[in-house]
């Protein structure tokens, strides 16, 4: 078995399209960053005219609560909050399977009645 191998050079054809696809992963991976890069110039470059001119520029969000942590009392109980408003105000879905007792009235099954079907 390995002689057809060795004979029809297998071994350095698999070598070689190993590295092809390595490769063209790696050249892939180099694309998505030089993109990404280009991007964040062009996003960079809008928020500094939009900032110098006086118009609408992004803010991040100021945290709520600052320093200050929330006692874990109260983290229990907004949890158990909502835990109960998502029980009784989504839809549940159900998760069972029912199946039918007695015979099939499948429209698929209806050639063994007219002989259409002989087994």
């Amino acid at each position: 078995m390995f002689e057809n191998v060795a004979q029809n050079n297998g071994v350095v054809i698999a070598i070689v399209g190993l590295l092809f696809v390595f490769i063209g992963l790696v050249f892939i991976a180099i694309i998505i960053s030089l993109f990404n890069k280009m991007f964040e110039k062009a996003s960079n470059k809008e928020k500094e005219s939009s900032a110098g001119s006086g118009g609408f520029s992004i803010r991040a969000p100021k945290i709520a609560f600052g320093s200050k942590k929330v006692p874990e009392d109260e983290l229990v109980a907004l949890t158990i909050a909502l835990e109960i408003y998502r029980k009784l105000h989504f839809e549940q879905y159900s998760n069972k399977v029912t199946f039918t007792q007695g015979t099939s009235s499948s429209v698929w099954k209806t050639g063994f009645r007219y002989g259409q079907r002989v087994s």
